[in-house]
């Protein structure tokens, strides 16, 4: 055998290990069967994608299969979730922020125990979302508009008119 087909050789079976690994890291499905399918509809998908984690109590137990708009411009999510994970009827489903860099994931609030378990196909109601950098910073912005509100007025009224109430005590506290 020469050098040129021993090295030909090596690198197909170094891209079918590359393939088989990428394959069983990014899309467990391939190779490891599915689960069964749910969904949820929320109201903002901001950083949801397809294969985005679905996770009970910080273990991932699926991902976001496929994301559609609804008539009434609400997002649903359908989601894989592991066959080995049995869930109640009324769990909940979250969309948060993991860590501060913001990634995105759907966390499901496992409902009471004893209801019975979900099945394929069967919808969870949507709880909230808990964490997102975009609704803090929209807050933030507010509560600083407030504040220069404010600001804008004791200005006004120390600096502003001289027979100001709050004028006549800086004044006199002066004295």
């Amino acid at each position: 055998m020469t050098s040129e087909i021993k090295v030909g050789l090596f690198a197909i079976v170094a891209l079918v290990v590359v393939g088989f690994i990428t394959l069983r890291v990014g899309s467990r499905s391939f190779v490891s069967g599915g689960g069964y399918e749910i969904t949820t509809i929320i109201n903002s998908a901001v950083g949801v994608r397809s294969k985005t984690p679905v996770e009970i109590s910080g273990m991932r137990v699926g991902r976001v299969k496929k994301l559609e708009l609804t008539d009434d411009k609400k997002v649903k999510l359908t989601l894989i979730i592991d066959e080995d994970v049995k869930l109640p009827a009324d769990s909940k489903t979250l969309i948060r922020s993991k860590g501060f860099l913001g990634e995105i994931l759907v966390e499901i609030v496992p409902g009471t125990p004893g209801t019975p378990p979900l099945e394929d196909g069967m919808r969870l109601a949507f709880d909230g979302q808990t964490g997102d950098v975009n609704l803090l910073l929209t807050e933030f912005s507010s509560i600083t508009k407030d504040i220069k509100a404010v600001s804008s007025s004791l200005r006004d009224m120390v600096a502003g008119d001289k027979t100001s109430p709050v004028w006549n005590i800086v004044n006199n506290l002066e004295q």
